[in-house]
């Protein structure tokens, strides 16, 4: 895919952004190594220390930037100007989403970057341990201070606790928020769901000397969750609001010849509306209550994750500011939810959007991808994003 305006023509970008896009260009190498570097270290979530640890020894690196580990492992760092009062915060995550045995090595060709979580969001913690590096290279120093912050506990059961924690205990006020992601550069997000995570349990109540009985009568864990995933997909979800219902995750079983005594399965909902939201829990509750007395099974629904609506206004100055940088840089802006850490700072009343970085392909397996090429234009499109915060007078204390 190819995003460069200079390579396409139709785009002509000024003598300045050119000078920008050559020095992150110039600084390739640099984001490369970092890249592969971070992907080689584990940091399954609740286990982030040696990544942390990682990110502040390359923060160190740089005079400019005051780098630190919280209690929470989150990664912080912050390069001050110690004659503003103004506090912007750029974001990504710190964890990743497969456990320590998983292959992380990546292979890097002229035109890609393969590895499991590249794209997700490897890329964008090279990004972040890079930035002062450019901006050293551009002499670029915001009228603001600027926190870095790769946060722990984003995945899973981590619930995005790093950065709700930190967010939080900030001593002060948090102008704007710009989430980093590896993918998709030219998507924005402003606007967050309802949402609710669910792992529900079955577990038969039977003990080990009725199991021929229970293989008889065609009893098993597996079963009965399957009646509840039925019982789950006839509940009738609003189209207005939006609602949707997810099932993303199931096991069960021990071996062929065993009855099932435990089966789980994983569920995401969303709404528009947290009214509706509330009573789709009920409702899930109830089915949960209701097919386990059915077959003298437990059947426990555990809640989690749960986020409420939050959204910018498209007319909001920090939407338009990324709005005409996109359009500025010859790219079509898409947008639509998410529900990635700027749900957080959205919730904390933190005016956030949520940018992409590059093309490529999502996922865990060595087969996810970035595209290298569009990568410089997207670090340019998060530098011109701070330029114009820097000069928006809406970001203010008053």
């Amino acid at each position: 895919m190819d995003l460069d305006p200079d390579s396409r023509g139709s785009i002509v970008l000024c003598d300045e952004l050119k000078r920008q896009l050559s020095v992150i260009k110039e600084c390739q190498e640099l984001l490369l190594g970092n890249l592969a570097l971070v992907s080689e270290i584990p940091a399954p979530t609740f286990n982030e220390r040696e990544r942390a640890e990682f990110m502040v020894e390359r923060f160190g690196l740089y005079n400019s930037v005051e780098p630190e580990i919280d209690e929470l492992n989150n990664v912080i760092g912050v390069i001050r100007n110690k004659n503003s009062t103004r506090n912007v915060l750029i974001s990504t995550h710190v964890d990743t989403s497969f456990n320590t045995g998983s292959d992380a090595a990546i292979n890097i060709n002229e035109s890609h970057v393969f590895g499991a979580g590249v794209a997700d969001d490897n890329t964008s913690i090279a990004v972040m341990l890079t930035l002062p590096e450019i901006l050293d290279r551009l002499g670029y120093k915001p009228d603001f201070n600027l926190y870095m912050i790769a946060a722990s506990r984003f995945h899973h059961r981590g619930d995005y606790e790093g950065i709700r924690k930190y967010v939080r205990g900030f001593q002060g006020k948090f102008d704007a928020s710009i989430n980093i992601n590896g993918l998709t550069l030219g998507n924005i997000n402003y606007l967050t769901l309802s949402r609710i995570r669910c792992d529900i349990k079955c577990e038969l109540q039977d003990n080990l000397r009725s199991v021929n009985v229970i293989r008889m009568s065609g009893g098993s864990a597996i079963l009965t969750l399957n009646e509840v995933m039925d019982k789950l997909y006839r509940i009738p979800l609003s189209r207005k609001p939006r609602t949707l219902l997810n099932i993303g995750i199931l096991s069960g079983g021990e071996r062929y010849s065993t009855v099932s005594r435990e089966a789980r399965l994983g569920l995401e909902a969303l709404s528009e509306d947290n009214e509706v939201m509330d009573k789709l829990i009920e409702e899930i509750k109830n089915i949960c209550i209701d097919v386990g007395a059915k077959h003298n099974t437990k059947v426990t629904p555990e809640f989690f994750g749960r986020h409420t609506v939050a959204s910018l206004s498209s007319s909001h100055p920090l939407v338009k500011i990324v709005m005409t940088t996109l359009e500025q840089l010859g790219i079509s802006p898409k947008v639509e939810y998410t529900n990635s850490q700027m749900a957080v700072t959205l919730a904390e009343g933190i005016p956030s959007v949520n940018i992409g970085l590059t093309t490529g392909m999502g996922g865990k397996d060595p087969g996810s991808y970035i595209d290298i090429e569009p990568l410089s234009l997207g670090i340019l499109q998060l530098l011109m994003i701070l330029q114009a915060i820097d000069k928006n007078g809406e970001f203010r204390h008053e």
